[in-house]
């Protein structure tokens, strides 16, 4: 469970940087460590208490909040 804590913080470091936008959300959990979806799953929503797809929903759309005050 250690391990996957350091995981799911480079998930999310990876789904907050928009040069990873182009990749899946298995590729990503392929690139953090993660061997299987199972488990990328499990410990993605006991972490952070959401889906990997409504983090990154979020992500996206934070991004388009700030992007609004960056013009």
């Amino acid at each position: 469970e250690f391990i996957n804590q350091y995981r799911v913080a480079a998930v999310k470091k990876l789904l907050q940087n928009p040069k990873y936008d182009h990749y899946t959300l298995l590729q990503i959990a392929f690139e953090s460590g993660f061997n299987n979806k199972a488990s990328f799953n499990k410990f993605f929503k006991q972490d952070s208490g959401m889906t990997t797809s409504a983090y990154r929903l979020m992500v996206r759309e934070k991004g388009k909040d700030t992007a609004k005050y960056k013009e």
